[in-house]
């Protein structure tokens, strides 16, 4: 993973507890370097009940009811891979803006309309470019 230059100062701007869809396995790095962000997917297993692994694997492979269950996870901001399925269907179905990009990462944040029971964090990407 070659990490773009917009990451550190973009992901670190975000508020403590933000809560963040990214891709299973980038987990482990950004549970790492970003222990403050809360994030939907990471390498230990153990720690996710079965019903957040289930949502999990509904949300990577866009299965039914994956927009419910990320609107229901109060996530607003995604970090994901380029030109992945689940990107893909966030950008065009969905309306989620990209923020920032690279070859191997891109930025999402839900629009304006989006909404779910769970209070978002913050509008962390106000003075972003």
């Amino acid at each position: 993973l070659a990490v773009p230059t917009w990451a550190d100062p973009t992901l670190d701007r975000l508020p403590a507890g933000t809560k963040v869809l990214n891709d299973w396995n980038l987990g482990g790095y950004l549970m790492w370097r970003y222990p403050r962000l809360d994030l939907m997917m990471h390498g230990y297993g153990d720690t996710f009940t079965t019903a957040e692994l289930d949502r999990n694997t509904r949300l990577l492979l866009v299965g039914p009811g994956w927009q419910q269950d990320l609107k229901a996870s109060g996530a607003r901001v995604a970090l994901l891979r380029p030109g992945s399925l689940l990107t893909t269907q966030l950008v065009l179905q969905e309306g989620w803006h990209v923020v920032h990009s690279s070859d191997d990462l891109v930025l999402l944040q839900a629009p304006e309309s989006w909404r779910s029971p769970q209070p978002a964090v913050a509008s962390p990407f106000a003075s972003a470019g």
